[in-house]
């Protein structure tokens, strides 16, 4: 992991999915199953006020159903599973968040993807997918426990209902 200074309650989880948060590559028509002690690091992480989001190349469609199809789908605000290089991808995440890069953490298996990552964004953590499961130990992800924590991504959530209602009510400002 890049060493960042500790920030209690405001680092935020990004993964990847193929060999990361899952065992298998989708694509190539793997039937995945997320890895050990996965479910576990997401609930702690989101039950802390660890917001998380994932950055993936993949099939969105597909990997949006895997996600379902394993119960994690709803911890994960503003995924960006496309095929655009994955540094775009945070930083699109991190706009749509509203926060800064230097408290972003990117899981990733392939070393290719989190120095490119790195080459562009050097102030996002990257974590190999075979430490993941120490980020509970993690002084960065431990957030404050609180009530308001707890909802943390639920409000976020929210958010993003009531954004998405807006724009269907007034699609263009010429609409209005």
């Amino acid at each position: 992991m890049s060493p960042l200074p500790v920030r209690l309650s405001e680092e935020r989880g990004l993964w990847d999915l193929d060999n990361t948060l899952w065992d298998g590559v989708l694509i190539e028509g793997d039937q995945v199953r997320l890895r050990a002690g996965i479910p576990q690091l997401l609930k702690y992480l989101d039950e802390r006020g660890i917001l998380q989001s994932i950055a993936s190349n993949n099939d969105h469609q597909s990997a949006w159903k895997e996600l379902t199809r394993l119960g994690v789908a709803d911890y994960f605000l503003y995924p960006q599973i496309n095929w655009t290089p994955k540094s775009r991808n945070i930083s699109a995440i991190a706009k749509q968040l509203g926060t800064g890069l230097d408290i972003l953490a990117f899981v990733d298996d392939n070393p290719f993807e989190p120095d490119e990552v790195a080459s562009t964004l050097p102030g996002v953590a990257r974590v190999r997918a075979e430490d993941a499961l120490g980020l509970i130990n993690d002084p960065r992800f431990r957030g404050d426990g609180t009530e308001e924590s707890r909802l943390r991504r639920r409000y976020y959530k929210e958010q993003i209902v009531q954004k998405k209602r807006r724009r269907s009510l007034h699609p263009t400002i010429s609409a209005f």
